[in-house]
């Protein structure tokens, strides 16, 4: 694509596929900001720890740019941090806005601001919560501000403020929704019995034979959020299938490496390359198998400990995690040689449509394996399908428009008799129309049980 002028007007969105790209085009934002405009940056991610580890680690030193993190500095050191140009990242919640808030007050010079994920920022639908009021104090004191979304619709109706879109065209290596290959498997999900997973243990089997068949592959298991049974899950894998099995949680990142000598794949440090305290990294042992563990660790750094192994047995890796294998989070080693090949993605009943999007974390720009493979029921793969083409509608709807503001204000909502929670707000389906959108609810298929 062209480059993008970031600077045209005050409040600028990209617009992209899912793992399209928008990262970097966010990197790039803070360069010219920091070396081209001589203000620092204000990074706000989700709240969300592994998405600040992640970007952190996003930022090389080729860029030639300071980065912070917001809890690790008094309010005092972040205005001095500031005042050297560099790049601030903190969590969107309460407590790190509202210190956020503080800063700014006391620097009280120009900044530009960058919001990752920009509207799973949006929390009430007048913008009226806490968390809402002291990010729109920060948003008003922003000299510029970039956000950044492959699911804008809650930014475009909520945010006033907001005065240009622009859509990032995906590379030709961008690996999108039409080059899966897809994969239906009936989920029967087993909720009482202690000795099995939540999880479809026939389904599992189907996955892992295909999976293990192949030269090498990654693949990333996204059936449930229950962390006993990503352990469960874990132990059922290494049992049967020789691979390295991961479980990336709230807790850390555990991994079992199978039929693999004693020697540790990683330093005991104290401190990791940005100077910080972190908890070591411990090996403890469980059936005579090797378990090492992980914490304040992103899942690319682990997953670059093992692209570096010196013993070289990890063709086959699982992720199995939950929630955290969504929005921002991309399964991809350091240097990027190593990326997910396969994904096991099972949906909730409450997932909505955004999610259903957000959480094809395959997705992405890649070289060489031709052949990504999803694998999810046929009534998933449908409303994936449903929900991708409302999301182009309503961005070439929008995009095209020379006064799409007023194309949004338009939009009419056939609200449901429930109340309209933000997610049944993100549960739509747009319609062009020759004078305006009609937006109608959309509601996923009944597929399971809440998970």
């Amino acid at each position: 694509m062209s480059k993008v002028d970031y600077f045209e007007s005050r409040y600028l969105t990209l617009v992209g596929h899912v793992q399209s790209g928008k990262t970097i085009e966010e990197i790039n934002y803070c360069y010219e900001s920091i070396h081209t405009h001589h203000v620092p940056v204000v990074f706000i991610v989700r709240n969300v720890t592994a998405d600040q580890l992640q970007l952190r680690g996003r930022f090389s030193e080729n860029f030639k740019m300071e980065i912070k993190l917001l809890n690790t500095l008094n309010i005092d050191d972040c205005v001095k941090f500031m005042e050297t140009r560099g790049v601030v990242i903190l969590l969107c919640n309460e407590y790190q806005l509202r210190k956020m808030r503080n800063v700014i007050v006391k620097f009280a010079k120009p900044f530009h601001l960058c919001i990752d994920e920009v509207d799973f920022s949006i929390k009430s639908k007048d913008l009226n919560s806490i968390l809402d009021i002291h990010l729109t104090f920060i948003k008003k004191q922003a000299k510029h501000i970039l956000g950044a979304t492959a699911t804008p619709f809650a930014l475009f109706s909520s945010e006033k403020s907001l005065n240009q879109i622009k859509y990032i065209k995906p590379s030709k290596r961008y690996h999108g929704i039409e080059k899966l290959d897809i994969n239906f498997v009936d989920s029967c999900i087993i909720r009482k019995e202690d000795d099995f997973p939540l999880c479809d243990m026939a389904a599992m089997d189907t996955i892992y034979e295909s999976f293990m068949e192949k030269s090498r592959g990654v693949i990333l298991h996204t059936v449930c959020k229950e962390k006993s049974n990503h352990l469960k899950i874990q132990n059922y894998l290494i049992s049967l299938y020789d691979l390295t099995a991961i479980v990336y949680n709230g807790d850390g990142i555990r991994v079992i490496c199978k039929n693999r000598n004693d020697a540790p794949f990683a330093d005991k440090k104290e401190l990791n390359k940005y100077n910080q305290l972190i908890n070591k990294y411990s090996q403890v042992h469980e059936h005579g198998i090797s378990v090492h563990y992980f914490q304040n660790y992103s899942i690319s750094e682990v997953l670059q400990l093992l692209v570096d192994d010196p013993h070289h047995t990890h063709t086959h890796i699982s992720i199995i995690a939950g929630h955290l294998a969504s929005r921002g989070i991309s399964f991809v080693s350091t240097d990027y040689s190593l990326h997910l090949t396969d994904q096991y993605f099972y949906a909730a009943k409450n997932t909505h449509g955004e999610n259903l999007l957000q959480s094809l974390r395959i997705l992405g720009c890649y070289d060489g394996y031709n052949k990504l493979a999803l694998w999810c029921s046929e009534k998933t793969w449908k409303a994936i399908n449903a929900q991708n083409k409302i999301i182009n509608n309503l961005v070439q709807g929008v995009n095209n428009s020379m006064n799409w503001i007023t194309k949004i204000k338009e939009i009419q909502i056939n609200r449901p008799t429930n109340p309209l929670t933000r997610p049944r707000l993100c549960n739509y389906n747009i319609k062009p129309q020759e004078e305006s959108f009609v937006l109608d609810i959309y509601y996923p298929s009944d597929q399971s049980e809440e998970n």
